[in-house]
């Protein structure tokens, strides 16, 4: 499992807001069982360093917060920054949330 976990809280003086990788999220699920309207946080991936550095790219990195807009059997719609990303099931799969 690759896993970005800071020393420190980008935020300083506020330890554990959970809303960077700094506070160490704690993973409750994956992000395709996450229901359509639902709000949250990616706490880590579970992939290789080129799936990872491909959702980097794409704005999903450890304390995101991400909006799933639709979820289907074979892909799903997540609201990431602003803009809207298309996952599929494997990579939604990988990502892990709290």
């Amino acid at each position: 499992m690759f896993q970005f976990a800071g020393k420190r809280c980008r935020r300083k003086g506020r330890k554990g807001h959970g809303k960077c990788s700094g506070c160490r999220l704690k993973a409750q699920c994956a992000l395709s069982l996450v229901a359509p309207g639902d709000t949250r946080f990616v706490a880590c991936m579970e992939s290789n360093r080129q799936l990872v550095s491909h959702l980097a790219a794409m704005g999903i990195l450890p304390g995101t917060k991400i909006d799933v807009l639709s979820n289907n059997d074979s892909s799903m719609v997540v609201g990431v920054r602003g803009g809207r990303v298309t996952l599929s099931r494997e990579i939604a799969e990988a990502i892990m949330v709290a």
